[in-house]
């Protein structure tokens, strides 16, 4: 299965490529999936181990989760993600990822892949 048709199943929306025609892209393989609380202080996702990227899934009905990069993060500097929307990250380690949420006891789903 390529990234596109894996992104394409999980419904995460349009996935562009920057692959040239001559360089095949390597098979994706997707990883055990899990989920971790989210509340109002920062904090890094759990680890994933080395990866090629994470799919994150918000889990927050009523609520929104907010990402970033750092212990900084705060709903004022985040990037939203509206309950059960998606987004993804090509990323080597999900705890590259810091979220924070406008709610205690929110979740998110997160799917690592290689």
């Amino acid at each position: 299965m390529t990234r596109r048709e894996a992104f394409t199943a999980l419904g995460v929306g349009t996935f562009v490529t920057t692959t040239s025609a001559q360089q095949p892209e390597p098979p994706l393989s997707l990883l055990a999936p899990y989920q971790a609380t989210v509340g109002p202080s920062a904090a890094a996702l759990p680890s994933s181990g080395v990866v090629r990227g994470v799919v994150l899934k918000a889990i927050s009905p009523g609520h929104t989760i907010y990402i970033g990069t750092n212990n900084t993060l705060t709903a004022a500097n985040g990037w939203p993600i509206a309950d059960n929307d998606s987004v993804a990250f090509d990323i080597s380690e999900a705890s590259q990822i810091w979220v924070v949420a406008s709610a205690a006891d929110q979740r998110i789903a997160i799917l690592p892949y290689r």
